[in-house]
């Protein structure tokens, strides 16, 4: 066991274990077609590393050199297999563990830090990884941390998982956390597996997602093409088992917008439920039994402008009865009501 207690004020830093490594050897070129290589040369290729034990010009077609053989012919270029191409991986710190049917619990490796009471350092990570790139060109293969392995004949529950045994307190703010303006080009979670779900959520939550970011385009973006129907939004409005629900769905195809309904059911959407409303892709709108327009006042009508052209509203005061088709309305405190439309410059009245 080896232990490590700090001694220093806070002008000198302390390290209980410290590795400076310097990495400059070891490079292996991609393999590329038509280019001279010397008796020596070390390329990585196929998933392998490869010497040249006759230097050459290599072939002006194909892929290069694959397999573990000895004498693989690529142009005038002859290659000889060396490693698969983690051979030439430098890596300041390595640990390799393997668990056997007699052992118990394991971990390859554990950080623990316990922030004791009365500390007040002001940045605390129990791990930190550092990365920067200033080798010219952007790395699309490189990752701050990269979670892989060799898939065995058994799955494993989570790459990634957070968990507190706590019951009552809560361990963190946020489980997963981006932060910082440019901190992320493209997208913050990317998922390009092939997986039943890519994000599937059985927590018991306040909200289900919540957005309230600024979004150039929208807070929800959907570049489906193949045909869907999909529920947008469900609400359940009493237990599950009443299945007395509303629920919004699009009818979009491959081929077509196809229309916006928002739509209620008494039996969870199996055969019983009314359209109450459909948006059209043509601007018109079906609406199932009516529309209700709710009561108001002369005073409490908008200014009749251009902005306000083909509203309609039903007021409860107008002054005079309306008799009519299309009476203008000019003043409330009356006791008639009438159905009001905005013409663009006056309110106008119609009788019914």
């Amino acid at each position: 066991m080896y232990r490590f207690t700090t001694a220093q004020d806070a002008t000198i830093s302390e390290t209980g274990i410290s590795i400076n490594a310097t990495m400059n050897t070891g490079f292996a070129a991609a393999w590329a077609q038509s280019t001279a290589y010397a008796t020596g040369a070390l390329i990585d290729n196929a998933g392998n590393v490869y010497k040249a034990t006759t230097g050459g010009t290599s072939a002006s077609s194909g892929s290069g050199p694959s397999g573990t053989g000895s004498a693989i012919t690529d142009g005038s270029v002859t290659w000889a297999y060396q490693c698969v191409n983690q051979c030439n991986a430098k890596m300041p710190f390595f640990v390799s563990a393997v668990a056997g049917p007699g052992a118990g619990k394991v971990w390859a490796g554990d950080v623990d830090l316990v922030l004791n009471s009365g500390w007040a350092g002001g940045f605390a990570p129990a791990f930190e990884i550092d990365m920067t790139n200033n080798s010219g060109s952007n790395c699309a293969t490189c990752q701050n941390l990269f979670i892989s392995g060799d898939a065995g004949t058994n799955t494993i529950q989570a790459g990634i998982s957070v968990y507190t045994p706590s019951a009552t307190t809560y361990q963190w703010v946020n489980g997963y956390q981006v932060t910082g303006s440019k901190s992320v080009q493209n997208a913050s979670y990317y998922d390009a597996a092939a997986g039943t779900y890519s994000y599937q959520d059985t927590g018991a939550h306040t909200y289900g997602l919540y957005l309230n970011g600024v979004y150039g385009t929208g807070a929800l973006w959907s570049n489906q093409s193949l045909t869907m129907q999909y529920d947008h939004a469900r609400l359940n409005l009493f237990p599950a088992s009443t299945c007395n629900q509303w629920r919004l769905i699009s009818n979009v195809t491959s081929s077509a917008d196809g229309s916006i309904v928002l739509q209620h059911s008494t039996d969870c959407f199996a055969s019983n439920f009314t359209n109450a409303v459909v948006g059209n892709t043509d601007g018109s709108v079906q609406v199932g039994k009516g529309v209700q327009v709710s009561n108001t006042t002369y005073a409490a009508l908008p200014t009749c402008n251009t902005g306000t052209a083909g509203y309609i509203a039903h007021i409860t005061d107008a002054s005079a009865a309306i008799t009519a088709w299309h009476q203008q309305v000019t003043a409330g405190g009356g006791t008639n009501g009438a159905f009001v439309t905005c013409n663009g410059s006056t309110w106008n009245a119609f009788s019914y």
